[in-house]
C-alpha cells in the first residue's frame, strides 16, 4: 500500500456522503437527500460525482453540472451529495469493493490507498499550468500527481486596522519578520498605555500548533514533523516558546484567561478592541469582520531567514482507477477546475480557487464576492505569486497532538498560566507526543 502524504493543517473531521438516494445529516442538522439521477440514460456516459458540504455548495455544484451536461449534452453527471458526517467511511468502503463514484472528492489527509486513484498528471485534458508548484507537490505519491488540487489556503496576521490608525502605529506589510512582530507589539501595548494587547497570545489558544510550525520553519528552514513523528531538535523548539515568554513578560500579548476563550468570533480579542493583532487562517477573516464595526485587514503570516511560506491544499478532485470513463471525467474535472463560468457558479463555496486565472477574475468581481471575500482572495494570490514550499508530511495520530484543546494546546496553556517552565512544556511534547505516535 502506498502511504498517502498528509499535509500539516488543523484535522479537519470529513463524512462520507451517501449513495445515490440517501437521506443524510447536513451541517445544520436538518435531513437532506441526494438528488441523484436512476441509472444511465441511453445514448448518455454516465458518471458518477460525490461531494459533502452545505446546502450552498450543493447548489453551486449542481448549476455547475447543468452548465457541463449543457454543453456535452453526451455526458450524463450522477450527482451524490449530502452532509459529511460519515463520508470518509463510506467512500472507504465503495472503493475497497470497486464501487466508488467517478468522479471524487478526497482529502489527503483521510489515509485512502492512492492506488484507488488514477494520476490526473497523465491526462493531457487535465491543465494544471494555472495551479501553484507546490500544491501539486502536494499532491503527489511517488512522483505522480494523484489528484488536482481544489482549494488553497493560507494562515495570516489578522489585524485591527481601526486601532492600528487610532493609536498612530504603522500597518504591517508583506516581508515582515517575526522580530518585527513582537516589536509591533510591543509599540502597541506602549502607545495604548496598556489599554490594548500589541497581540493576542497564540502561543496560548488553540491556534498554539500552527504558530510553533510557522515559527519553527521561520527559525530553522528544517522539517517539524515526518510521517514518523516528531523530528524537531527541543533546543530549537525552546526558542520558539521563549519567544511568548517574552512577549508575556512585556506585557505585550493577551493574558492566559483572555486567549483561551478566543472563539475566533465574537470573544475574539479582536473583535472586542483587547488586542491589536491575531495569526489566524485567513478563511475565518469575513467572519472577524462581519462581528466588529472597526475595520480589519490581513497580511501575509511573518517570514524567517530560511523558510518560503508553505502552500496549503487538503482537498483534491481525482479519478477513480475503476471508472470506465477516465478520460470523459479528466475533461470533466478540468471544467471544474479551470473554466471561468464554471468559476462564477461556484465561487467560493470551497475556499479560494487553486487556479491562479480563477482566482484573480473573483478576487475583482464585486458583483460575485463581497468585500472581505474578496480580501481573502487577495491575500492568496499575494503569497501565492511567491515561491512557496509544501507542507510537512504528518504522522497518524496526529489530531490527538495538535487538535483543538489536545495535547499541544493544553501543555501551552499550562506554561502560559505559570504551571510548568518552557523546558519542562518542551519535555512534555516530546514525550507525551512520542507516546501518542507509537500507540
Amino acid at each position: 500500500m502506498v502511504k498517502v502524504k498528509k499535509t500539516l493543517l488543523t484535522a479537519i473531521s470529513v463524512a462520507m456522503l451517501s449513495s445515490i438516494v440517501v437521506a443524510c445529516t447536513t451541517d445544520n442538522g436538518a435531513s437532506e437527500t441526494s438528488n441523484a439521477k436512476d441509472g444511465q440514460k441511453a445514448g448518455k456516459t454516465s458518471l458518477r460525482f460525490a461531494w459533502w458540504g452545505s446546502e450552498e455548495r450543493h447548489n453551486a455544484t449542481l448549476e455547475a453540472i447543468k452548465l457541463y451536461e449543457e454543453r456535452h449534452p453526451e455526458i450524463d453527471i450522477v450527482p451524490e451529495y449530502g452532509g459529511w458526517e460519515g463520508f470518509t467511511d463510506k467512500l472507504k468502503t465503495q472503493l475497497i469493493a470497486g464501487e466508488g463514484p467517478d468522479v471524487i472528492f478526497a482529502e489527503l489527509a483521510w489515509g485512502i490507498d492512492t492506488n484507488y486513484y488514477l494520476s490526473v498528471d497523465k491526462f493531457p485534458s487535465i491543465h494544471l499550468d494555472k495551479i501553484n508548484k507546490a500544491l501539486l507537490d502536494q499532491a503527489k505519491v511517488n512522483g505522480e500527481v494523484k489528484g488536482v488540487p481544489v482549494y488553497q489556503a493560507v494562515n495570516a496576521i489578522v489585524y485591527n486596522k481601526t486601532l492600528f490608525q487610532e493609536l498612530g502605529v504603522a500597518e504591517p506589510k508583506q516581508g515582515w519578520t517575526w522580530a518585527d512582530y513582537a516589536a509591533k507589539a510591543k509599540e502597541i501595548t506602549e502607545k495604548s498605555k496598556g489599554k490594548v494587547y500589541g497581540a493576542v497570545d497564540d502561543m496560548a489558544g488553540n491556534a498554539s500548533a500552527d504558530v510553533f510550525y510557522a515559527q519553527m520553519k521561520a527559525l530553522t528552514g528544517k522539517p517539524v514533523y515526518s510521517a514518523d513523528g516528531i523530528v524537531y531538535s527541543d533546543q530549537d523548539a525552546l526558542k520558539v516558546v521563549q519567544y511568548w515568554e517574552e512577549l508575556r513578560a512585556a506585557g505585550a500579548v493577551t493574558t492566559p484567561d483572555i486567549s483561551a476563550a478566543d472563539d475566533s468570533n465574537q470573544n475574539s480579542p479582536l473583535v472586542k478592541r483587547q488586542a491589536a493583532m491575531q495569526f489566524r487562517g485567513a478563511s475565518i477573516f469575513g467572519r472577524l469582520q462581519s462581528n466588529t464595526k472597526d475595520e480589519l485587514a490581513m497580511v501575509p503570516v511573518p517570514r524567517g531567514d530560511f523558510s518560503p511560506d508553505a502552500a496549503i491544499t487538503e482537498v483534491i478532485m481525482t479519478i477513480n482507477k475503476h471508472s470506465k470513463a477516465p478520460e470523459e471525467v479528466a475533461k470533466f474535472i478540468d471544467f471544474f477546475i479551470n473554466d471561468l463560468d464554471a468559476a462564477k457558479l461556484l465561487k467560493n463555496v470551497r475556499g479560494v480557487s487553486s487556479n491562479s486565472e480563477v482566482r484573480d477574475m473573483l478576487a475583482n468581481s464585486p458583483d460575485l464576492l463581497d468585500a472581505s471575500t474578496r480580501a481573502l482572495f487577495k491575500i492568496n494570490s499575494e503569497v501565492y505569486a511567491q515561491e512557496l514550499a509544501p507542507m510537512d508530511p504528518i504522522p497518524e495520530k496526529f489530531d490527538e497532538f495538535r487538535g483543538e484543546k489536545k495535547l499541544f494546546d493544553q501543555v501551552m496553556q499550562k506554561l502560559a498560566f505559570d504551571k510548568s517552565t518552557p523546558e519542562e512544556a518542551i519535555q512534555e511534547l516530546r514525550e507525551k507526543g512520542e507516546a501518542i505516535f507509537k500507540k
